[in-house]
């Protein structure tokens, strides 16, 4: 799949998320961010088992 977005809501997104994807003793699926890609929108999603933080991109 491919899509366009802009670089800095892009970055704006995962600076936001990465909140919950960092920490000391994390399981590595729990290091990644998940991106959904849809129609006119991306959502990036991170969880730390603790809180979950979901940023949604949209045209």
């Amino acid at each position: 799949m491919n899509f366009e977005i802009d670089t800095k809501a892009l970055k704006e997104g995962i600076d936001v998320v990465n909140h919950a994807s960092v920490g000391a003793s994390m399981t590595p699926i729990l290091e990644n961010i998940m991106i959904n890609a849809g129609y006119k929108k991306v959502v990036l999603t991170a969880n730390n088992l603790e809180m979950a933080i979901e940023y949604m991109i949209s045209d």
